[in-house]
């Protein structure tokens, strides 16, 4: 008996180590998506049962496929731990992520920073308060407060070249506007987020404006709040649409109401001398 168990045992202790040996180690691997400042990790990892994510930014987690938010723009490395039977493998990888100018979703504390192109904080001219602009590589960022009046044709007019002798003179409302685009956004609904658009191009000094996007054929945002006697819009327009843009240019913005009559504008439009569009330039 005791032979016996002299010679199983060598033989179990030589199987297990043997088993232990062959344990394949895990392999820590991932991909993501972007969106914005919000991350998608998809795991490939394989042979682990369990992972430590270290976002680069002083955030972990311990999800397989983790989705998270960083709260601002830059290059971050993302370091994946598998840990699996056979042992623990990393994979880091850097990501670089770019904070927008402006969110738009309907949350207006983020404009506080910037300073309005115009303002008429009494609606004295019509029923715009205050135009705000920004704007980063991708994107220009609008801020639009009017009082309870506000109709929902809102309608963004550009100098591109800073020059009154080119473009549409807007009837001589303005002193040499020289308009080049219209960006039209009409509001569905105050109570939702979504509006139709569409650019249009000037090519003489009358009435000339054709359209260069279709309606609903570029993917724009805004955010609305109906406040006690206000109404607060922010949108987005690619730049892309208006490659042609200069670095400094000349803005207004008009608004109308359903029957397309225009009920406010920044500048006010009817002024006697004619007002002067300011300029904006672009970092």
């Amino acid at each position: 008996m005791k032979n016996y168990v002299k010679i199983i045992l060598p033989l179990f202790l030589a199987v297990v180590a043997l088993n232990s040996c062959t344990e394949d180690p895990p392999k820590a691997d991932f991909i993501y998506e972007i969106d914005v400042l919000t991350v998608t990790f998809e795991n490939l990892s394989t042979l682990a049962n369990s992972y430590e994510w270290n976002f680069g930014d002083g955030n972990t987690s311990t999800e397989e496929n983790p989705v998270h938010v960083y709260t601002d723009g830059g290059t971050f490395t993302v370091k994946l731990t598998a840990k699996g039977d056979g042992g623990t493998d990393t994979f880091e990888e850097e990501i670089t992520l770019t904070k927008p100018a402006a969110t738009i979703d309907g949350i207006f504390t983020d404009w506080a920073e910037y300073t309005a192109i115009y303002s008429d904080p009494d609606a004295e001219n019509g029923t715009f308060m205050e135009l705000k602009m920004t704007w980063d590589a991708a994107f220009l960022y609008f801020y639009v407060k009017g009082n309870a009046n506000t109709g929902p044709i809102m309608q963004v007019y550009f100098d591109k070249d800073n020059s009154g002798a080119t473009g549409w003179d807007y009837w001589g409302a303005y002193d040499a506007p020289g308009l080049d685009y219209l960006m039209e956004y009409v509001v569905e609904d105050f109570g939702e987020t979504t509006v139709s658009h569409t650019l249009f191009g000037a090519t003489t000094d009358d009435w000339p404006w054709t359209i260069e996007i279709a309606t609903n054929a570029v993917a724009a945002t805004s955010g609305w709040v109906n406040g006690t006697g206000t109404r607060t819009v922010e949108f987005t327009m690619a730049r892309s649409l208006m490659p042609d843009l200069a670095t400094t240019f000349r803005v207004s913005v008009n608004n109308s109401n359903t029957d397309w009559a225009v009920v406010g504008s920044l500048p006010w439009m009817w002024q006697d001398p004619p007002k002067t569009l300011n300029t904006v330039t672009l970092d």
